[in-house]
């Protein structure tokens, strides 16, 4: 989606090139210098340019940034006089670097490999002429910093000396990356994932959002685009049966995600030579596997797998709650689904609700077989337990300790002796035992 820039254009006026914008300003004529700290100062928003007859050798400017978040936006156009076409428009070619003080290259382009560079034909002093235009976003550079930008033209063979008039603009545009990347891991094994996309600082676009986003995905050394989409998204649901997920061995293996949002920026001098420019949020998040001892909570009780296994072949154990559990009824389920697989419930652990005031009934579900010691200990407000299980193997020591005295504990008929001995000094005394 093409936008066009809401703040003050810089402004071009040299008689040599056409293709401008209607309303100009004058252009500035540096030559440059040949050393780097000896560059002249250009100021932003401004035209600097300047003309050769022989192939430009690379000339350094120096340029300040300020204080606020955002990147720089370099645009740059090479006009070659008789340059059209054939050979020439073949060979013809200009280069730009951005570095630091340090002569650390943060930025740049090789305009002779062809990228991001726009040939086109215009007139330069009656003559025909090609137009090479670019631009480059620089990103992440320091505040209040001086940096060098290092530029040259070529008309492709040093016997041609055409006429190459080279102009550059640098411009200050505000941006921000989004915030607030999340993923929620549901239990039928789809990832949800969030973001807040707004970007107020963004003053290059009229509707201050990105362009575009891409979640990628890392797993083994290897990387993948998992989803992405226009830059009004801020939610978005990656199925758990996504092929590129499965392909990274999910939900048995790690898979980390990373969010980037995308802004289009258009060159001062010809918006048809554009470059998308991709920003990490720097926020790394990453699915817990489905591995031997992994925990994971479903509707706010924590299960650890103790086997694993497709068709419903796993199992696993109730170990405690999360802080989204808020009922006083705690139910056991008989098997529970995570991240799309089922999975019995076939034990509770040691220590796994102790202590915990909050619960005032607990039902365990058919497939517990084993009930770990001081489970239930110290539950003071559970008056009623209902073990649904009739394959219940092990309870462990003190398992139903100090818990209400006026309790009762409901078992299956047809194991309420057998139940009553496996229970035996391991609950509360008064705490009757009935079908």
């Amino acid at each position: 989606m093409k936008k066009r820039v809401n703040y003050v254009l810089c402004l071009f006026a040299v008689a040599v090139l056409l293709l401008v914008p209607k309303q100009v300003k004058a252009a500035y004529y540096k030559s440059g210098s040949d050393i780097q700290m000896n560059a002249p100062e250009i100021s932003l928003g401004n035209v600097y340019y300047r003309e050769t007859y022989t192939d430009d050798m690379k000339k350094f400017y120096r340029f300040k940034t300020g204080n606020l978040d955002g990147v720089y936006l370099i645009s740059f156009r090479t006009a070659i006089e008789g340059g059209q076409g054939g050979s020439a428009r073949a060979a013809a070619y200009s280069t730009l670097t951005v570095m630091d003080g340090y002569t650390n290259k943060v930025a740049g382009i090789d305009g002779k490999n062809g990228r991001m560079s726009i040939f086109e034909e215009y007139s330069l002093n009656d003559k025909k002429a090609l137009m090479l235009d670019a631009v480059i976003v620089a990103s992440n550079l320091n505040k209040n910093a001086d940096y060098y930008i290092q530029f040259g033209a070529y008309d492709g063979l040093k016997s041609w000396n055409y006429n190459k008039v080279s102009s550059i603009c640098v411009e200050f545009v505000p941006f921000r990356v989004a915030s607030g990347f999340a993923m929620a891991e549901n239990s039928n094994g789809d990832l949800t994932f969030t973001w807040n996309n707004i970007e107020k600082y963004n003053s290059y676009n009229s509707l201050a959002s990105f362009d575009k986003f891409i979640i990628k995905a890392y797993a083994n050394g290897n990387e993948k685009n998992i989803a992405e989409g226009n830059g009004g998204v801020n939610c978005l649901i990656v199925k758990g049966n996504n092929s590129t997920l499965r392909g990274f061995g999910y939900p048995e293996n790690t898979v980390n995600f990373e969010l980037f949002c995308g802004q289009t920026y258009y060159s001062y001098f010809n918006s048809r030579a554009s470059f998308t420019k991709m920003y990490s949020t720097g926020n790394i998040l990453f699915t817990s596997p489905l591995t031997h001892s992994s925990e994971h909570v479903v509707n706010g009780i924590k299960y650890r797998i103790r086997k694993n296994g497709s068709n419903g072949c796993g199992e696993v154990e109730a170990v405690g709650t999360d802080q989204t559990f808020n009922s006083g009824n705690l139910h056991i389920p008989e098997s529970v689904v995570i991240k799309g697989y089922i999975f019995s419930v076939t034990s509770i652990a040691d220590d796994a609700f102790a202590g915990n005031k909050s619960i005032t009934t607990a039902t365990i579900g058919k497939n517990v077989k084993k009930i770990g010691s001081r489970a239930f200990s110290g539950c003071s407000s559970l008056k009623k337990v209902s073990i649904k299980s009739k394959n219940l193997k092990k309870v462990g020591k003190k398992a139903f300790f100090t818990t209400n005295k006026k309790g009762k504990v409901k078992v299956p008929s047809s194991k309420l002796t057998g139940y009553k001995r496996l229970l035996k000094g391991k609950i509360t005394k008064g705490i009757k035992i009935m079908k």
